[in-house]
């Protein structure tokens, strides 16, 4: 038995708890005058980026995602804190550069071994950069004692970026890409692992099966995207799933 397993990078892989420290260190006391805090800031940050990036590549105006990052981020800190007239440069790139060092999330690592042993090829599909995203798999498995590495040999050749078509998920050329790269001839399960909806649709509408794990949106909207295949609330229990689904 031959298979994939295609996994989302930003939310589902790594999480932004380094980040949303960062916004309440740098704006702790601003914040509080504001009546909110660093988590509400770091979502809005987030869902800016996703929104403009997209919308940017369906205006045929492809800019890569670190870049979107680093322009929005002013100007969710003003519309979060509008007593503040102007944001000054070094804050917010002591923000973004958190960007660089997202931490695993909980069981990722072994989960991807898990998932090999099983004959499950795994492969990461990112809007970000190929080299970002190579570099924060590496951190993570220099950060884990003990944990195989067996991953990292072929690590580079397992990341698919959005980058490479100029077309932001959830633009059908990102996904036909992932689809070209990852179901072969001889794979007989492919499957694609999300946090959040939205980027299951698109992968099940191209042939995945879809895998969803529930602590970045905690509740499903089915209404809309369906129900997945699987869902979990965490890495381990979903690849235990998606495993026990091939045999």
């Amino acid at each position: 038995m031959r298979g994939c397993v295609v996994f989302d990078v930003f939310g589902t892989c790594f999480g932004f708890d380094n980040v949303i420290d960062e916004i309440h260190k740098s704006y702790a006391q601003d914040l509080e005058r504001a009546d909110t805090n660093a988590q509400a800031v770091f979502l809005s940050w987030f869902y800016q980026t996703q929104r403009d990036f997209t919308y940017l590549s369906l205006s045929d105006t492809y800019t890569p995602i670190a870049q979107v990052f680093a322009a929005v981020l002013p100007r969710v800190l003003r519309q979060a804190m509008p007593h503040l007239s102007k944001i000054d440069e070094s804050r917010p790139k002591l923000i973004t550069d958190q960007l660089k060092s997202l931490q695993p999330r909980p069981g990722l690592l072994e989960s991807i071994k898990n998932l090999e042993e099983a004959g499950l090829d795994v492969y990461a599909f990112t809007n970000g950069a190929a080299a970002s995203t190579k570099a924060l798999f590496s951190q993570a498995y220099a950060q884990s004692s003990g944990m195989d590495t067996a991953f990292l040999s072929h690590l580079e050749a397992r990341i698919i970026s959005c980058d490479q078509v100029k077309a932001a998920k959830p633009d059908r050329k990102a996904y036909d890409l992932a689809k070209e790269r990852t179901i072969t001839d001889n794979v007989e399960h492919a499957w694609f692992v999300a946090a959040h909806q939205w980027d299951l649709l698109p992968a099940r509408n191209v042939g995945y099966k879809t895998a969803w794990v529930s602590y970045e949106e905690l509740e499903p909207v089915t209404s809309l995207f369906g129900e997945p295949d699987v869902s979990a609330d965490s890495l381990n229990d979903l690849s235990d799933k998606i495993i026990a689904s091939t045999r």
